[in-house]
């Protein structure tokens, strides 16, 4: 069965499952906290923004809401702890879409099925850019293509880990522009922000947020159109490089929930995504944060899973 039709089941049937689990539906009189599941470790942007969705999440549900951060193989290990948990409300995840639509593409072995994580609502997006550290002689796309034509391999370029989406789109990129350049990967942003900015590393495929906090040199933003933040910097798309990252992410149950539990949950999470405090949040870290509810979610997701099926077995990423 295609993704799109098992993600989609796994909305509309949430509940199927529910008489396998003795567990009580989440709500506000149990007095059981929820967990929310991050896959990073503290610190980094979707951390940041899952703390902050947190506050207002817990405001809607009337439920005290804790986060958790469950770090390691590209997000595998929190979405392998969310369905491995109860199927009752009490544990969710706020995370990236990777686990879903790249590492099952990419890993030999998963320890759960997509179709096992049932997408709850899109909450955060991120804009990932191509950047240098300041006083780099790349000022733009082309100084730097004219670079790496000359010296081939020569030139280093950091990301926040293998197969994540700043990753992949800079590998999309170098291939269509067909430039080799040599990959430095890093356990997240702030691992490589000291040696991106002495220069110890020439390039990086990073957050706006890193671009803009670290005043880096941005060179090429991953969009179909120019970011408001940075109205100079071209887009991969305007270049002749139609690339669409995985940056996007949200929250996530796991299938079983009964669907009354699941309705519930999906009404919080649009509250909480209206909420004038996390939306502040979202423009500080420079978020874009378009709700999706379920169906619409399950829908990206489902393509974004398309695509990849084409794209990782040409990138050598495989385990």
């Amino acid at each position: 069965m295609k993704l799109l039709k098992r993600l989609m089941a796994g909305v509309a049937s949430a509940g199927l499952l529910a008489g396998a689990s003795q567990a009580q539906p989440a709500d506000a009189s149990s007095g059981q906290a929820v967990e929310i599941l991050v896959p990073f470790t503290a610190g980094g942007v979707v951390d940041i923004m899952a703390r902050g969705f947190a506050a207002a999440f817990g405001k809607y549900l009337n439920q005290r809401v804790v986060v958790v951060n469950r770090a390691g193989a590209g997000g595998v290990v929190a979405m392998a702890s969310l369905v491995n948990a109860p199927a009752d409300g009490h544990t969710v995840a706020f995370s990236v879409v990777t686990p879903l639509t790249v590492q099952p593409h990419r890993m030999k072995s998963m320890p759960f099925a997509p179709a096992d994580v049932v997408p709850v609502c899109q909450t955060f997006e991120n804009a990932f850019l191509i950047a240098a550290p300041p006083g780099s002689p790349y000022k733009d796309f082309e100084t730097l293509s004219a670079a790496a034509r000359a010296r081939p391999g020569k030139i280093t370029y950091g990301h926040p880990g293998p197969a994540s989406s700043p990753h992949l789109s800079a590998l999309e990129l170098w291939r269509a522009a067909k430039l080799e350049l040599s990959d430095v990967p890093y356990q997240g942003e702030s691992q490589m922000a000291p040696q991106l900015l002495s220069g110890q590393v020439e390039l990086g495929s990073v957050t706006a947020a890193m671009v803009i906090t670290q005043k880096l040199q941005p060179l090429l933003v991953f969009a179909d159109k120019r970011l408001e933040e940075f109205p100079n910097v071209p887009t991969s798309a305007e270049l002749g490089y139609p690339i669409k990252p995985s940056g996007y992410g949200g929250l996530f149950v796991r299938r079983g929930l009964p669907a009354e539990s699941l309705a519930r949950l999906e009404a919080a999470c649009q509250k909480a995504m209206n909420d004038s405090d996390y939306q502040a949040l979202a423009r500080r870290q420079f978020q874009l944060s378009e709700y999706l509810d379920a169906k619409a979610f399950a829908e990206r997701i489902a393509a974004d899973y398309r695509a990849k099926a084409q794209l990782i077995p040409t990138l050598n990423l495989t385990q």
